[in-house]
């Protein structure tokens, strides 16, 4: 395959589709047959072909340029098949040493126990509003020896029509409203630096 630059070329990881209930999943294989602009540069294909990609999928809807304005009614969220005991062990077989999650993406979903604002795990449907992703991944990771990093996006948000780092879509700069959101991603630092005990990267 063409910019795949892996000792072997064609290396394509299978994943059961019961560990990645509510997702859709791209293996590495699959990405370097894409047009490689939408996924990123090409030293992304270095490693891509032994990698896994989830998109999570909210109400049946995604996008794949992250350019989605739009928020949906958080008890939609309800993956009641999710077991992230079946991620970790799918990349403890691949040998992988580390695992990124998302524990928010541009929609501005929190994927964790948190009251920072009204859109996330506390909001959902699934487990009564106490089901915490993070904590999950951060306990499989380490019952299989794979050390977590999390990653969550602050240039954009769009419950709070933050875009490009800044709030009413990226026209925001100063102000009061930009001073409040600049405060919830320190205070999201802060509650994912602190309640899940080391982690290998904050992204």
């Amino acid at each position: 395959m063409a910019g795949c630059n892996g000792p072997t070329g064609d290396a394509e990881l299978k994943v059961p589709v019961s560990a990645l209930a509510n997702s859709l999943v791209y293996t590495g294989a699959e990405i370097c047959e894409t047009d490689w602009t939408i996924w990123g540069t090409s030293p992304v294909l270095d490693w891509a072909p032994y990698s896994i990609w989830i998109c999570p999928v909210l109400a049946g809807d995604y996008t794949r340029n992250n350019a989605a304005r739009k928020i949906f009614d958080p008890k939609l969220y309800n993956p009641s098949r999710l077991d992230t005991d079946q991620w970790e062990a799918a990349a403890k077989s691949a040998g992988t040493k580390y695992a990124i999650f998302t524990a928010t993406h541009i929609n501005g979903f929190m994927q964790w126990q948190s009251d920072l604002y009204p859109y996330g795990c506390k909001q959902a449907a699934w487990r009564d509003g106490k089901g915490d992703v993070v904590g999950d991944f951060v306990t499989s990771c380490r019952k299989f020896g794979i050390k977590p990093k999390i990653y969550f996006s602050t240039h954009r948000n769009v419950y709070h029509t933050v875009w490009r780092h800044f709030v009413d879509w990226g026209k925001g700069q100063g102000g009061s409203r930009q001073t409040a959101c600049n405060r919830i991603a320190e205070k999201m630092t802060e509650e994912l630096c602190s309640i899940y005990g080391e982690l290998l990267q904050i992204w």
